[in-house]
């Protein structure tokens, strides 16, 4: 099954970093972001070092919104494997679940092509954005004022409201998916 705006969100089940099996079908009835992560990716440690993601989890998680963080890069590429994650998602401060793809089934399934590239999943379990994470690729704004597109929809969707802008260009370091 493909990821498709508006559509049901492929369901699968993924190993986090202590081992332990993490099913998105778990999360029905809440909202739920997907962020494809490589932590050597220039754009990720940015996100995570100075931009948004280095505080958004944790406010959205106040808001009942499930973060999974997945890496989906390939066995023996950059950024992959645990011991790598652990390090640095404990040097980026990240508190939620991140989640290791290492076949790429579950990036290729939702097309993800770069990290970062983010997915929000409405409470009814359909796809509702994908795309970029904001329009400030490494700092830089692509218009005059900041537009944290993750932000926009999950406000959307907190009123009620699909995502004005559904799909944004993702930007950051290519996914380096297992051959």
């Amino acid at each position: 099954m493909r990821a498709t705006l508006g559509a049901p969100a492929p369901d699968f089940t993924l190993p986090d970093l202590n081992g332990d099996r993490v099913r998105l079908s778990d999360f029905g009835g809440r909202r739920v972001v997907l962020e494809w992560f490589n932590p050597e990716c220039a754009a990720v440690v940015y996100a995570y070092k100075m931009g948004p993601l280095a505080t958004m989890a944790r406010r959205w998680a106040r808001e009942d919104v499930v973060w999974l963080t997945i890496n989906s890069n390939g066995p023996n590429t950059p950024g992959s494997g645990v011991e790598k994650n652990t390090r640095l998602a404990k040097t980026y401060g990240i508190e939620h679940r991140v989640l290791l793809d290492e076949s790429g089934i579950v990036g290729r399934a939702y097309g993800a092509r770069t990290t970062p590239h983010m997915f929000v999943i409405a409470a009814d379990g359909t796809l509702a954005y994908r795309g970029a994470l904001d329009n400030a690729p490494s700092g830089h704004l692509q218009q005059k004022l900041p537009n944290n597109y993750v932000e926009n929809a999950l406000n959307s969707l907190s009123s009620n409201v699909p995502p004005t802008l559904p799909e944004t260009e993702p930007y950051g370091c290519s996914v380096k998916y297992a051959r």
